[in-house]
């Protein structure tokens, strides 16, 4: 059998793209690769942690953190919002040749996808099952379902194309949390 499951995905625009990509782009552009084996075969893949101290990361994580709860924070469960919890924040730069196989983000409840560079014409977030597209554009962001399967298509020009990736949980307070 096979069961068909619709999902909301959130797209908008960061108001403040201007100041984070004037402050990440030169810092990605010039990283070196922290992790080894992953479903990204990009250039650069940071640590999953990446610049917790940066002042517009930490606005760029607030802001972001604020959309998961009002898109993905509807269910209350006796009387109670889940809490959100921000799991891990790294940065993806695909060179000409890299791509990011199909994968999704389980156990966690929502992911990010962020244009920090790109063209309109680079390769797109494509969600696997569905086939539908998301063009990129600077400072637009995607946020689904972590149980989205979903991939990068061949990166095929000279330029970088830069993304910032981030996984939020939603739990409630008095249910066991899935890393304890």
């Amino acid at each position: 059998m096979r069961v068909q499951s619709y999902s909301d995905v959130v797209i908008g625009n960061y108001p403040y793209s201007e100041d984070f990509g004037r402050e990440l782009k030169p810092i990605l552009e010039n990283e070196v690769s922290t992790v080894g084996h992953t479903n990204v075969k990009a250039t650069i893949h940071t640590h999953w942690n990446y610049l917790p101290n940066h002042p517009e990361v930490i606005r760029f994580k607030k802001f972001i953190t604020e959309k998961v709860d009002a898109h993905f924070n509807s269910s209350v469960i006796g009387g109670e919002k889940a809490n959100v919890t921000q799991n891990e924040f790294w940065g993806n730069v695909y060179t000409k040749g890299d791509y990011a196989q199909p994968h999704h983000h389980t156990p966690n409840s929502v992911s990010l996808v962020y244009f920090l560079k790109a063209k309109w014409y680079d390769s797109p977030l494509i969600f696997s099952d569905s086939g539908d597209k998301v063009d990129p554009e600077e400072g637009k962001y995607i946020l689904f379902p972590s149980h989205i399967l979903h991939h990068v298509p061949t990166h095929k020009f000279d330029h970088k194309r830069i993304t910032i990736s981030s996984n939020f949980v939603l739990s409630m307070p008095y249910l066991p949390h899935l890393y304890e």
